[in-house]
């Protein structure tokens, strides 16, 4: 989402991991600045911000993103839920009409898969950064879903229908 952000033009752009390793890799491919959402200092970067964020794409699917996302925002602005979350997610009604806060969800494509091939071709965007596993296509349940919901360091995992694609 940094890449893709990053590469259209947005400034200031803040994001936020659980894991270590997905901090070092918002800060290389652009976040001007990355956090723990949890972690020791979270609360003040949180309030020297809240209020004053145009557009919050949340990628996690926690509460505590939620929550988070909902206070950054300005009045008028946007939350755009690219995550799916595994339990329901509660947030502030009041607060958000009182705001009018839109709020959006972003599953699947509108038409971005010409821009996006370009910005591979172009090497603007580096797959490899974000691919943190490949499998085979028969492997797709256990080593895909099931890793994707166990393990919070993957991002990315390649599916291929040859075996011979995993070299």
């Amino acid at each position: 989402m940094v890449s893709l952000l990053k590469t259209s033009g947005c400034t200031n752009i803040i994001a936020t991991a659980r894991t270590q390793s997905k901090l070092d890799l918002a800060r290389k491919l652009g976040a001007d600045q990355a956090f723990n959402p949890e972690g020791p200092g979270c609360d003040e970067i949180v309030a020297g911000l809240n209020g004053s964020v145009d557009f919050v794409f949340e990628c996690s699917g926690a509460q505590s993103a939620f929550t988070m996302a909902i206070n950054l925002l300005k009045a008028r602005g946007e939350l755009v839920i690219v995550s799916l979350p595994q339990n329901p997610i509660e947030f502030p009604a009041a607060f958000v009409a009182n705001r009018e806060i839109s709020i959006v969800g972003s599953k699947c494509t509108n038409g971005e898969f010409p821009m996006v091939a370009e910005l591979l071709s172009n090497k603007s965007i580096i797959a490899e950064d974000i691919i943190t596993k490949k499998i085979y296509l028969d492997d797709l349940e256990e080593e895909g879903f099931k890793t994707l919901i166990k393990d919070n360091e993957q991002l990315k995992i390649l599916v291929t229908p040859k075996r011979e694609n995993l070299q």
